[in-house]
């Protein structure tokens, strides 16, 4: 019987490590958050942790909590999540999570991740930074077409005539999907510079949307 329980137990024998004691409580939070963790300067000891204790990690999340540890991307490129899966009827579930801690990505704020997509990932451009100000002039301006879309999802008006209020509107929710793409850690943003840079893992939603983020017209009926 005892050597049962070491057999059961040696798979999380990683949670009485130094580096567990010291990190892995930043490492369940971000991941149960919905944060992806990435190879880059303010999450490189998340990062490395779950890199060297990748398979008993995943082990852990879906023997405990139901939810599913994984990894997309190679080299300097590669991150981890916990994964959404779909039930028997179709829908995402998050395992054991509670209902109070999911959180769900907004409509709008999908969209704009998508044009975001479009304009830095599918089109690379030379600057690694881009500036808050400017993706919301473009986001205006190469998407003119998209407008009046965007003005009956984002100013929640069924008028498409432009005023400032509403052309406003159309900013600030573009400044709380960034917050929000930031918290996720699809993006870093500088809040000193105003400036934000595109992370690895946004390519998880393009994995996820390719056909429908390249062929499909934003619209909103």
């Amino acid at each position: 019987m005892e050597d049962y329980y070491l057999q059961e137990n040696v798979g999380y024998a990683f949670l009485t490590t130094q580096e567990a004691i010291s990190i892995f409580a930043d490492v369940d939070y971000a991941l149960k958050s919905g944060k992806h963790i990435q190879k880059c300067p303010s999450q490189g000891k998340l990062f490395a942790f779950i890199k060297k204790y990748y398979d008993q990690l995943k082990s852990y999340y879906d023997n405990l909590f139901d939810i599913h540890l994984s990894s997309e991307g190679e080299g300097e490129l590669e991150y981890f999540f916990i994964d959404f899966f779909k039930d028997g009827n179709g829908y995402y579930q998050r395992g054991n999570i509670p209902v109070e801690n999911r959180e769900y990505l907004a409509e709008s704020h999908l969209i704009i991740a998508f044009l975001l997509i479009r304009m830095y990932v599918l089109e690379p451009r030379a600057e690694n930074r881009i500036l808050v100000q400017d993706f919301k002039i473009q986001v205006l301006s190469e998407y003119e077409e998209y407008k009046p879309h965007l003005l009956r999802l984002f100013a929640k008006s069924e008028d498409t005539k432009e005023t400032d209020y509403e052309l406003k509107s159309i900013e600030d929710e573009i400044e709380k999907a960034l917050k929000k793409f930031n918290d996720l850690c699809w993006i870093m943003i500088d809040k000193n510079t105003e400036t934000f840079e595109i992370m690895p893992s946004l390519n998880r939603l393009l994995n996820m949307f390719e056909n429908y983020i390249i062929n499909t017209p934003i619209s909103h009926e």
